[in-house]
């Protein structure tokens, strides 16, 4: 009689809460896309970009990408997820030069780069954001 009062009101309710969660279901997200363009130089080997929440529908964490070798990029909140959580995101690229007549090996020939890429909107309603981004030198 106890066993099967601890399984009806006691295990099987705490076991499906833990199971199922307390919210309404996995965060929604919006595929993040773009092409960043180096408009008066030529692109670095690398460059990262990250997007910081400013006003999100959730976590306040930033999401990292690259840029692949022929411009493109696609970032994504969650290893698994399909972008970004809906919000409002300010944007950074981050990119090194090798120092004129530097030795590539050594960590202080490298001169860092951050660049303000503005924000974007990432829309709840929308099935994908493109934002392009073009990078100008200074001056």
């Amino acid at each position: 009689m106890k066993l099967c009062w601890y399984l009806c009101f006691g295990i099987l309710p705490v076991g499906t809460l833990l199971l199922t969660g307390c919210s309404e279901g996995p965060l929604k997200t919006v595929p993040v896309y773009g092409l960043v363009t180096f408009v008066d130089r030529e692109a670095p080997p690398t460059c990262d970009l990250i997007f910081q929440p400013v006003k999100t529908d959730g976590p306040r964490r930033p999401s990292f990408t690259n840029r692949q070798p022929d411009g493109h990029y696609q970032v994504k909140a969650f290893k698994d997820s399909y972008g970004l959580i809906p919000g409002t995101y300010r944007v950074q690229l981050v990119f090194h030069d090798l120092k004129a007549g530097a030795n590539p090996k050594m960590e202080s020939s490298w001169k860092m780069t951050n660049y303000d890429g503005g924000e974007v909107d990432v829309d709840p309603s929308s099935r994908g954001v493109e934002y392009n981004i073009e990078v100008r030198s200074k001056g």
